[in-house]
């Protein structure tokens, strides 16, 4: 198969470790392009904020490592302890835990197998996927589906948004005398907006790069949108900051905060990675900052309903898997009995010319056939008698008890 899957995730490194390997949507093309041309024949990388991995092909967990570390201009030593890599089969089965949400730090949570999809279009897009791994990522998806149409796990509303969201209630209390500010515009900063509306928060403003995207968010939950440009002025009323965005770069620095005088707590959630926010502004006055990793605490806490239905998922995970390997032997069967089949074709059919011209020619046809005979015997039998004596010689039986099985020859 000789599929190997690397990476790090918010179980073996902390965030800012995760933020500088992680590669942005923007980036990713490139990315691929420079881990194909040199390093592996096909591959896909998953970056969210609580992972990257590597999918791939044609190549070893050492060299993506120095592949990854070499183009984010990081020390290999400082990642050494927080590498995790999988091969053949376990990378399989490890893709599709994480495609259904088992390796999530929201336990089930959905939008992973919506960016494994993305992470598979765009190495197909740019010919960075092939038939060998694009037919391992339709095995897995399977899985996926099948874990969330076949349990529970999705059923509970968890993710890092919704945690997100959680985490602000519990720290304000009661939401709907407040204001939130929701930075981005995607899909995880929809859900953000969503939960907020749902907690009976006061008033939403959505800001965005694009201000055309963020009024389309801004309709959805009877907001206000402004552009990325008009933060400072947003700062100044906002109660709540939650920031979901995929910049390569700080949106709000320690200088914006300080230079706005606030009365009341601003309560600011980064979940992106890389961060959003300077983590020196929790050295303000009046500011509390939690990142992405903040959360884990309320997330493990709204888990625990998954937890039967986790266990049901691996079962099914573990039956798509077998099933998957099941399916490649077979396919590997098929190959190797094509090639055999193609190799006795072309030793007869060799003879067989040879025999038509001695026919031709006006040679006893009976001798021909018996001369055809004797010849097509000795050369299917020449390699398979050398191998046999050699194992022989060697106390390796077991090739001829196989020769025997293979061609239904009883034993004396």
């Amino acid at each position: 198969m000789n599929l190997i899957a690397i990476g790090i995730n918010y179980k073996t490194a902390p965030v800012a470790l995760r933020e500088q390997l992680a590669i942005t949507d923007a980036d990713l093309p490139t990315a691929l392009q420079s881990l194909t041309d040199t390093y592996a024949t096909e591959a896909i990388i998953v970056s969210t904020c609580n992972r990257i991995e590597i999918y791939a092909m044609g190549t070893t967990p050492e060299a993506v490592q120095a592949w990854l570390t070499q183009y984010q201009k990081l020390d290999p030593e400082l990642l050494e302890a927080h590498w995790y890599s999988y091969s053949d089969a376990d990378a399989v089965a490890h893709a599709m835990k994480v495609a259904a949400g088992l390796d999530s730090m929201v336990l089930g949570e959905p939008q992973i197998l919506g960016q494994f999809k993305h992470a598979v279009q765009v190495a197909t897009d740019i010919g960075c996927l092939h038939n060998g791994l694009k037919n391992i990522c339709h095995k897995i998806f399977e899985a996926a589906k099948a874990v969330r149409h076949q349990t529970a796990i999705g059923h509970c509303p968890v993710s890092v948004a919704f945690s997100a969201v959680k985490l602000a209630q519990q720290t304000l209390a009661d939401l709907t005398q407040h204001k939130a500010l929701v930075i981005g515009s995607g899909q995880t900063a929809r859900l953000l907006a969503q939960h907020l509306q749902s907690s009976g928060i006061a008033h939403i403003t959505i800001a965005n790069r694009t201000l055309e995207n963020a009024q389309l968010l801004a309709e959805q939950v009877d907001g206000a949108a402004m552009t990325l440009t008009e933060l400072p002025t947003a700062l100044i009323d906002a109660d709540i900051v939650i920031s979901a965005t995929d910049s390569d770069s700080i949106i709000i620095t320690q200088q914006m905060l300080a230079s706005i005088k606030r009365q009341a707590p601003l309560l600011i959630i980064d979940i992106a990675v890389p961060r959003d926010i300077d983590p020196s502004v929790a050295d303000l006055p009046n500011v509390i900052l939690h990142c992405i990793d903040d959360i884990q605490q309320t997330i493990h806490q709204n888990t625990l309903q998954r937890s039967q239905a986790a266990m049901q998922a691996h079962d099914i995970i573990e039956a798509h898997l077998q099933a998957f390997l099941i399916e490649r032997k077979a396919r590997q069967a098929t190959a190797s009995l094509c090639t055999f089949r193609q190799h006795i074709e072309t030793i007869s059919q060799e003879l067989l010319d040879k025999s038509l011209k001695q026919l031709h020619s006006g040679q006893d046809p009976e001798e021909v056939l018996k001369q055809f005979s004797h010849k097509l015997t000795q050369r299917l039998m020449h390699q398979p008698s050398l191998n046999i004596h050699r194992a022989s010689s060697e106390g390796h039986s077991e090739l001829m008890q196989l020769a025997h099985k293979l061609f239904d020859i009883p034993e004396h």
